[in-house]
């Protein structure tokens, strides 16, 4: 740059009883004349340092303006004003880019929508709890987990709802609880024929018994002195006139 373009580039606020700062070439020697002397270089449109160049190392100059944001979206274009320090301010007059948030919409303004914050089923909020219906509900890669029974499969009803199936004596665990044929009737054990224990020892069950209490005697089992319909008591005992029934004196 040569003296004059310095020169007019050079100008300094003056001081006041002072003549208005300007620069002089003396002895090859570009100097500021008219002031103290050259100050630190500050954002305010002017040279004064008086090095030839306005505002160096400013970000903007003072009152400037500048666009701001992105149209995409729900973002929309605005302005940046520059501050009196020669920095942009932080505050746009448009609609700025927020963080991603799982709502349906492109809240970070990048043109895909809830990235990043769907859960593994890829959808908002929490994963669906895991049911027993043989479908991965919760989206981890795995079925009933935590949910079936013992033997892999669902209840029919729920858990806490089922009722036990394991009443044949069969030697298979029919309910899949863990425990082959095991007694759960609201009395300790069955009576009688229909007794379901092994040398008296309850839920224990013994091969070939019944399950349940038969509804009627059997009139040719009338008088056989064996409780055959399980309530305790044998058919003498029960029915006092059984033997008669069977034509008996």
């Amino acid at each position: 740059m040569d003296f004059f373009a310095r020169f007019f580039l050079g100008v300094l606020v003056s001081l006041p009883g002072h003549p208005r700062p300007h620069l002089q070439l003396s002895n090859g020697q570009i100097s500021c004349q008219g002031e103290v002397g050259p100050v630190p270089e500050s954002c305010d449109g002017l040279d004064n340092d008086c090095d030839g160049v306005t505002d160096e190392g400013c970000a903007c100059a003072p009152g400037a303006v500048r666009d701001c944001s992105i149209d995409l979206g729900p973002c929309s274009l605005g302005q940046q004003v520059c501050l009196p320090g020669g920095t942009w301010s932080d505050s746009c007059s448009g609609t700025v880019p927020q963080p991603e948030t799982c709502d349906g919409v492109d809240n970070n303004c990048n043109g895909v929508v809830d990235e990043g914050v769907l859960n593994l089923c890829g959808t908002c909020g929490p994963e669906p709890a895991e049911i027993c219906d043989y479908i991965d509900n919760d989206c981890d890669g795995a079925v009933d987990e935590g949910v079936s029974n013992v033997c892999g499969g669902c209840w029919a009803v729920g858990p806490e709802e089922y009722a036990p199936d394991d009443l044949d004596c069969d030697g298979i665990d029919n309910d899949c609880d863990g425990i082959i044929d095991e007694t759960d009737f609201p009395v300790t054990c069955r009576i009688g024929v229909c007794e379901r224990s092994i040398d008296s020892v309850c839920d224990i069950c013994r091969p070939g018994a019944p399950t349940s209490p038969v509804e009627h005697i059997d009139l040719g089992n009338c008088n056989n002195a064996v409780d055959d319909d399980c309530d305790g008591l044998t058919d003498s005992e029960e029915f006092p006139d059984c033997f008669s029934l069977q034509g008996g004196g």
